[in-house]
């Protein structure tokens, strides 16, 4: 059975937040939209793809950029995560001050 895990922690989550503004495409189901994480021992890797699959956008964020990053895995396969933006960013704004 895969499985794996990942721990990381920012000192300020506005580097997150930018990550993930960036990759938020202007589409009439924003509030649905979603981003799919790969979780590796390089970091965490977003994209986003537009509802057409026509656009996809690409953001990373090292592991050296992180206070704490731990990844483990199993079977050295990438951990990937769908996670929806909007209520990313909605609970992340509240860690950014």
């Amino acid at each position: 059975m895969p499985g794996g895990s990942v721990e990381c922690r920012l000192d300020n989550a506005s580097d997150l937040v930018s990550v993930l503004a960036a990759l938020t495409l202007r589409e009439k189901d924003q509030k649905n939209q979603s981003v799919v994480c790969v979780a590796s021992g390089n970091g965490l890797k977003f994209t986003a793809q537009s509802s057409g699959k026509d656009v996809a956008v690409l953001g990373w964020i090292f592991k050296d950029a992180f206070a704490e990053y731990s990844f483990h895995s199993s079977n050295d396969e990438d951990l990937v995560l769908k996670l929806p933006v909007a209520p990313l960013l909605s609970c992340l704004t509240i860690f950014t001050e």
